[in-house]
């Protein structure tokens, strides 16, 4: 039984590091115990364990705003499967902000406000820079036509107009979705490009 423990040992990552680089070694088992430590004292020491910086608690609530594309008259687009979560990601992300800036807040772009107004004056050096990290305006007249195209891509036919419907919903108690309320938010028909 001893016997097989030191054949063990001697084939395990610890000792190889240790037999090779006793620097590395000593780092490693050093960072391993120090935030194996500090983790059990809950003090975040690396951005790695920050838990906070990928999660918060969400606000309690029943009611939620869903989007749904509709293309060709009659077609819904449906990615049912969570490996596909990327490129339901890529559909959704760009038409949120498209319908968030342009439609909601009607042309307010905040990121940019923000840029230009807070980080900015506090990096004047920067200021030549800053109009190429936002969307420019003809960027944005310039997104119905490539959604269009991204969407034929995406859903292997030619898409010839979209309808985006925002719907609220709320969970009933015996966890059935009741409908609240649907709004049309956008209309792209490649016709009127």
């Amino acid at each position: 039984m001893a016997m097989q423990r030191s054949h063990i040992w001697k084939d395990s990552y610890w000792y190889r590091t240790y037999k090779t680089n006793r620097f590395l070694f000593v780092f490693v088992v050093l960072f391993f115990v120090c935030s194996l430590g500090s983790n059990l004292i809950k003090l975040e020491t690396t951005p790695f364990f920050v838990w906070r910086m990928y999660s918060a608690k969400l606000p309690e609530t029943n009611q939620y705003t869903v989007q749904e594309i509709w293309y060709n008259q009659n077609k819904l687009v449906v990615i049912p499967n969570t490996w596909q979560e990327s490129r339901k990601l890529m559909i959704f992300d760009p038409l949120h902000l498209y319908i968030h800036t342009q439609i909601d807040q009607k042309g307010n772009y905040s990121f940019k406000n923000y840029l230009l107004e807070n980080w900015g004056q506090r990096h004047p050096a920067f200021l030549p820079v800053l109009p190429q990290l936002t969307i420019q305006p003809d960027q944005w007249s310039r997104f119905p036509g490539w959604f269009l195209s991204y969407l034929s891509k995406q859903v292997g036919e030619e898409v010839d107009e979209v309808h985006v419907l925002r719907k609220q919903v709320e969970y009933q108690k015996n966890g059935s979705l009741r409908l609240i309320s649907v709004d049309t938010v956008l209309y792209i028909n490649r016709s009127t490009l």
